[in-house]
C-alpha cells in the first residue's frame, strides 16, 4: 500500500464516521453503507488495519524541526568558543531533517513466507499471501525492494 493509497483510506474513514456522529448533515445511519461511496474508499478492515499502522509508524518517525547534527554541535564545541559564542552558533545553525530508517525485507525461504528486516533483524513477519508489509512492524523502517536469502 502507497501512502497515497493509505491517506485516501484514512480520509474517508473519518468522513464515514463524522457522518456518523453528525447524523443531521448526511443523514448517516448505517443502513445505507451500500450505497455510500465512503464505505469502498476506507477499503476492507486489513486494508483499514495496513493504512492505521503506516500512519502509526510515520508520526513515530516525524522529523524533528530543531536539530543540528553530532558533526556540527562537536564542531561548534571544539571551535573554544565562549559560551555565549557557542550558542549563537548553535541558534544559527539552520535544523537538520533527521532521515527515516529504510530497510529490506530479507527473505529465508523460496515461498517468501519468512523474512526479517535488515534493520533490527525482527523475524518471522508474517506475511499477507506472500506480500510484505510496507513498514517493519518493531522498528517502523520503510521497506524499499525486496530482498531474497535462498540458503
Amino acid at each position: 500500500m502507497t501512502n497515497e493509497q493509505a491517506k485516501k483510506m484514512l480520509k474517508a474513514k473519518l468522513e464515514c464516521l463524522k457522518r456518523e456522529t453528525s447524523g443531521t448533515d448526511f443523514d448517516c445511519n448505517n443502513s445505507n453503507c451500500d450505497e455510500c461511496s465512503l464505505c469502498y474508499e476506507q477499503g476492507n478492515m486489513g486494508e483499514q488495519k495496513e493504512a492505521l499502522d503506516m500512519a502509526i509508524k510515520a508520526l513515530e518517525q516525524q522529523p524533528c524541526g530543531d536539530c543540528i547534527s553530532r558533526e556540527t554541535a562537536r564542531r561548534i564545541v571544539d571551535s573554544g568558543r565562549t559560551r555565549q559564542q557557542m550558542i549563537d552558533m548553535i541558534l544559527a545553525t539552520p535544523p537538520v531533517i533527521p532521515q527515516p530508517k529504510i530497510g529490506r525485507w530479507i527473505f529465508v525461504d523460496k515461498a517468501k513466507e519468512h523474512a526479517h528486516c535488515s534493520e533490527c533483524d525482527y523475524g518471522d513477519v508474517d506475511l499477507f499471501n506472500g506480500r510484505p508489509h510496507n513498514y517493519c512492524p518493531n522498528c517502523g523502517a520503510k521497506m524499499e525492494s525486496e530482498e531474497r536469502n535462498d540458503s
